[in-house]
């Protein structure tokens, strides 16, 4: 068909000049059209696969979703308390408490210098009448076991030795006296001088 024949068919078709060139493949364009189809379809398959894994749930995961949720349900709770705050009545409650414990009775202590004044003011005693005994009569050994109680009340009732108030609420402790001396302290010095070391001199220098 030539170009009068194309101008009575499609008048307008024929005015349309003709292109010198076509449509214009780019350049190394069925050199690298292999590549491009495969990685497209790669594509399209890691898409499917992503996809159907979206939706499948962990191993085990409907057997351990109870205790999940309530572990995180205690969690919340434990985060949202309020740790800072006082009980009711705190501060209208703390002196009473605080006077009631300062107003508690101490404990009983017992006093180890009075024990040791109980325990010392026998032997003095005891070692007193051993001693004159034994400078008056060297013929028969003396002790502590031989000395009778009724020789040493005898020795004290004469007066050979005197003995304060205080010494003998040490001694009998259990037994109750009337007088208000048991509330006077006595010194170690004072102890001492309870045994009258010079009656016992004057008494050797006699016998």
């Amino acid at each position: 068909m030539n170009k009068e024949e194309l101008h009575k068919i499609a008048p307008n078709l024929s005015s349309i000049s003709k292109k010198e060139i076509g449509f214009k493949v780019p350049a190394n364009y069925f050199n690298s059209v292999e590549e491009l189809v495969i990685s497209e379809i790669n594509l399209k398959n890691s898409l499917n696969k992503s996809s159907q894994e979206i939706f499948k749930t962990p191993t085990n995961y409907f057997e351990d979703i109870e205790s999940i949720t309530i572990s995180k349900l205690k969690a919340e709770a434990l985060n949202e308390k309020d740790t800072h705050n006082v009980p009711n009545n705190y501060f209208d409650s703390i002196e009473d408490a605080v006077f009631e414990k300062l107003n508690k009775k101490p404990s009983k202590v017992i006093q180890l210098k009075n024990n040791a004044k109980k325990v010392f003011i026998p032997l003095a005693i005891a070692a007193s009448l051993l001693l004159m005994f034994t400078l008056t009569n060297n013929t028969e050994p003396v002790s502590f076991d031989s000395l009778a109680t009724n020789d040493i009340e005898n020795w004290i009732d004469e007066g050979n030795i005197e003995l304060s108030n205080t010494t003998l609420a040490n001694i009998y402790a259990d037994v109750e006296l009337e007088d208000s001396f048991l509330d006077t302290s006595i010194s170690d010095d004072e102890l001492f001088e309870s045994i009258d070391l010079e009656s016992i001199e004057q008494f050797m220098i006699k016998n």
